[in-house]
């Protein structure tokens, strides 16, 4: 309830400055009014966000979960960049799938310990690695071996690199 009022308060407040801006001679008064509305919508969406960050049902994941599943992952990644077959094939996407972190259960921890600039980056790293997992499993299914291999190949030095950013990200925090 409270975070649809602050979109509306956000919403008003963005219309009505900009009605009152338009104005010649500027209506002062109606404008500082809406701009105060903006400012009361924006600390409300904010209060809102902060509570979101607190009661998240997935707070037990932390930072340091999400870095322990791409290393399994990865070493999962490069077990099947070695060996791929028929057989294999056969099994490979529920494999992947039970082992790939999804993001949206850790985002809110992540976001918290390294901030939002940050995460950004780096689930923009870690996304690339994990669409080319699934073009490689996609490719082993179809059994394009050699696709498929150079698709986890690339893959594993993405990921190499998502758990090197979460490194860096905490030496430059501390």
């Amino acid at each position: 309830m409270l975070n649809k009022l602050a979109i509306a308060l956000i919403f008003f407040g963005v219309i009505f400055s900009a009605i009152f801006a338009s104005f010649i001679p500027i209506d002062w008064t109606n404008f500082s009014i809406s701009i105060v509305v903006l400012i009361i919508g924006i600390s409300l969406q904010r209060r809102g966000m902060k509570n979101a960050l607190k009661t998240e049902t997935n707070k037990n994941n932390t930072l340091d979960d999400f870095r322990e599943q791409i290393i399994k992952l990865k070493k999962a990644v490069e077990k099947y960049s070695e060996n791929l077959s028929s057989e294999i094939s056969e099994n490979i996407d529920e494999e992947i799938s039970s082992i790939m972190p999804e993001v949206e259960n850790f985002r809110f921890a992540i976001v918290e310990e390294i901030g939002v600039a940050n995460f950004t980056e780096l689930i923009s790293v870690y996304a690339k690695g994990e669409r080319l997992i699934r073009r490689a499993v996609s490719a082993t299914i179809d059994e394009y071996f050699e696709d498929a291999k150079r698709y986890f190949k690339d893959s594993v030095n993405l990921l190499e690199k998502s758990v090197e950013m979460i490194d860096k990200f905490r030496e430059e925090i501390k």
